[in-house]
């Protein structure tokens, strides 16, 4: 395999001219979606009257990201499971540190128009790290989006897992370059800067906001160059080799790669894979003509309305009728010779099938786009409650995908965040570490001769302060698995969260409880903490630990002994126990949560006790 600075230049190259047309397209969508009046001190009225491209995105991107993610790690070797609960604690701490929700939602976004990509890695002292024209500190753990307009990979890859190599251009002033002692100085000086240069002008991102300026003059204030930075998986190198100008003979820098195996990129599509292409389909590219086609019927409906005028038409010979009409104030009464020589004549106006036609194409809009007016909230056409409720679970279908492959880049990044918190030498990260402390019971002698169980020391929830250093660190790496909990990014439904919390404490504790009794008595293990606490981390109440302490098993086990046998009869009714509530089928339970809202509104009415 040929790696030499020549032929990879030329493939980097090649690599940027592959993605040409997808940067293009990409461009065009985002136009869409900020819309004609973003950036600009005026517009034509009408021209985009309908953002369907925003709505859509506005729906998609706050019901998959919104909080920071909750890491989980888990271990098949025993003696790692104290060291794993640390890389949890350090996960989530850095997510917090590295605003780790923003990142994504910018991520998400791109994911939308395009192909979403992040780049991780560890600023050391021997790098010099930019992320646009963003320098990143040394020592500093990183986390940043990078756009398609800056990205290059193998042009003759089929996949990015297959790629000879991927980068991304970074864009650094000169005079840092030269300070670092990182290059060679003679070929720096030869770079072109940017501002000669100009071949990105008018074809990137950036332009959504700059439009009006000058690259030339803006750019004279500093004297940046391009540079392309290549990640090689087989060799696990990094190289620097120049953007502009002929192929060179030598590499600006080459150093080993300080990182995962997987490399410092993170790739997210919400699109199922297109079979021989890294590319993804672009979900924007799928909406796109609908949004066309709906500001273009929508722009007619305006022009149409703006163009319909009612206008009073008279007969010559009742001149003088017509000029009292026009001068006459509202509920005024006047005197006509012959009033049908004068009447109101409506002349345009909007075409009824137009506004029908625009309603077609907000309902195909809102297919293509997965249902995302049910999933912003909006727009449920239905008059049955039940219909609603399942046409919106039926929306929140329709986003689990998507919310999959962000969890499943979420979960990449974390690994990649862990793999440095877990080779770091020098790491001495500062985490709080909750633990439960079970309660302490003793065994008396009652009044009459009988033993009793008695809490001497109740339960409590210990914060203990730990560190993550390199002398705690436990087994290899590749010993852990990391995933990202279910929800954990999503946003909260405080009435769903209420009514899942009652829940919790009017059917599911007394039947778990009586479960847990009737498990003793015929001798079948059962744990009430971990049924109580699964259940309430699967719906997402992950301070459960908090409020709920078991009580010790053997201390029950030890009563029931002491109770001596006791009959069966009269502790169930109907094959269930008696103190739990009949829980209802999910259908019933559908069509009380849709009828919640009906039966709040309908026992506020007034009710008439009878005639007096």
């Amino acid at each position: 395999m040929d790696l030499s600075p020549e032929t990879l230049h030329t493939a980097a190259d090649y690599g940027m001219k592959r993605t040409r047309n997808f940067r293009a397209a990409r461009l065009m969508f985002l136009r869409d979606y900020v819309g004609p009046y973003y950036d600009q001190s005026h517009g034509e009225f009408g021209t985009d009257p309908m953002n369907f491209a925003f709505n859509a995105i506005r729906a998609i991107v706050p019901n998959i990201v919104t909080r920071y993610p909750k890491t989980v790690v888990e271990t098949d070797y025993l003696p790692y499971r104290q060291y794993a609960e640390l890389l949890a604690l350090s996960a989530n701490l850095l997510a917090k540190r590295l605003q780790l929700p923003k990142i994504m939602q910018i991520g998400l976004v791109d994911s939308i128009f395009a192909l979403g990509i992040f780049k991780t890695g560890l600023s050391t002292s021997d790098t010099l790290m930019y992320f646009g024209e963003e320098a990143v500190d040394p020592g500093m753990l990183y986390v940043n989006p990078v756009s398609l307009d800056n990205f290059t990979f193998d042009p003759a890859a089929k996949s990015f897992d297959s790629a000879t190599f991927l980068g991304d251009i970074i864009r650094v002033e000169r005079d840092m370059l030269l300070d670092s002692g990182l290059y060679d100085n003679a070929a720096v000086e030869r770079l072109p800067s940017v501002a000669e240069m100009q071949v990105r002008q008018g074809k990137s991102d950036r332009d959504l906001s700059s439009a009006e300026l000058s690259y030339r003059q803006a750019l004279k204030l500093h004297d940046y160059v391009d540079l392309y930075e290549l990640w090689l998986p087989g060799p696990q190198m990094l190289v620097t080799l120049p953007v502009n100008g002929n192929n060179p003979r030598e590499f600006l820098r080459q150093a080993d790669y300080y990182g995962p195996s997987t490399g410092p990129y993170t790739f997210l599509s919400l699109t199922p894979p297109v079979p021989g292409n890294p590319l993804p389909v672009a979900l924007a590219a799928i909406w796109h003509d609908l949004h066309t086609a709906g500001n273009q019927i929508a722009q007619k409906i305006i022009n149409q309305a703006k163009a319909q005028k009612n206008i009073l038409g008279y007969d010559p010979n009742n001149a003088d009728d017509a000029q009292e009409l026009v001068d006459a104030d509202d509920l005024d009464a006047i005197a006509m010779s012959n009033p049908q020589g004068a009447q109101m004549f409506s002349v345009g106006g909007q075409n009824p099938d137009n506004e029908r036609m625009l309603a077609n194409l907000q309902v195909w809009f809102n297919l293509m786009s997965g249902n995302t007016d049910l999933l912003g909230g909006q727009n449920i056409d239905t008059k049955v409650a039940t219909v609603a409720n399942i046409l919106q679970q039926n929306a929140a279908t329709s986003v689990t995908y998507m919310q999959d492959q962000v969890y499943d880049a979420t979960t990449e990044i974390i690994r990649k965040i862990c793999w440095y918190a877990h080779t770091d030498p020098l790491i001495k990260l500062p985490l709080i570490r909750r633990e439960m402390v079970p309660a302490k019971y003793d065994i008396i002698t009652g009044p009459d001769g009988m033993p009793r169980i008695i809490m001497t020391v109740p339960p409590q929830c210990d914060e203990t302060q730990v560190f993550l250093t390199p002398e705690v660190r436990r087994g290899e790496f590749l010993d852990f698995a990391f995933r990202i909990e279910q929800q954990s990014m999503a946003p909260i439904n405080h009435a769903l969260r209420a009514q899942q919390l009652e829940q919790l404490a009017v059917k599911v504790f007394p039947a778990a409880a009586q479960a847990a009794m009737i498990a003793m008595q015929i001798g079948q293990p059962f744990s009430l903490s971990a049924f109580i606490s699964r259940w309430a981390k699967f719906h997402g109440f992950e301070w459960i630990d908090e409020i709920f302490q078991d009580p010790a098993l053997a201390a029950q086990a030890l009563q029931v002994m002491q109770m001596g046998p006791q009959p069966s009869k009269g502790m169930q009714q109907n094959g269930g126990a008696v103190t739990a509530q009949t829980t209802p089928s999910q259908p019933t339970q559908q069509r009380q949560q849709a009828q919640e809202g009906a039966n709040y509104g309908q026992a506020q009415l007034p009710v008439r006790q009878g005639l007096e």
